[in-house]
C-alpha cells in the first residue's frame, strides 16, 4: 500500500472549506434565535469566522474543527431552548465559541 500525504495545497483548501462551512451555519443559528441581542452576538461571531485566514497547520485545522462542534452544540441547544436552563446553555456555549476563536487566532 502506498499512502500519499496531504500537500500544503489540499490542507490549505480542506481548512478553508470548514471556516466557510463555520462561517454559513451561523446563518441557522440566526432563524433558530429569537432574543435580537443573542442575534447581534452572532452575527459579529459570523463576521469573526469570515475573516479567519486558512493555514496548513493542523494544529489551526484541530482548532477549526472544535468551533464546529461548538457550533453543532449551540444548534442542538436553540433547537431545544423552550425552558430558561435551554437559554442559559446556548449563551454557555457562544461564550467558549467565542473563547474557541480567540484560540484559533492564537495559533495563526
Amino acid at each position: 500500500m502506498c499512502f500519499r500525504r496531504k500537500t500544503n495545497a489540499e490542507s490549505n483548501i480542506q481548512d478553508r472549506e470548514i471556516i466557510e462551512e463555520n462561517s454559513k451555519t451561523i446563518d441557522v443559528l440566526i432563524k433558530l434565535s429569537s432574543d435580537e441581542e443573542f442575534i447581534e452576538k452572532l452575527r459579529y461571531v459570523q463576521e469573526t469566522l469570515k475573516y479567519l485566514a486558512p493555514s496548513t497547520d493542523g494544529k489551526v485545522y484541530a482548532a477549526d474543527k472544535k468551533i464546529r462542534n461548538i457550533i453543532g452544540d449551540l444548534k442542538i441547544a436553540l433547537n431545544k431552548s423552550v425552558d430558561k436552563d435551554e437559554c442559559k446553555k446556548a449563551d454557555g456555549l457562544l461564550r467558549d465559541l467565542d473563547v474557541a476563536i480567540a484560540e484559533r487566532k492564537v495559533l495563526e
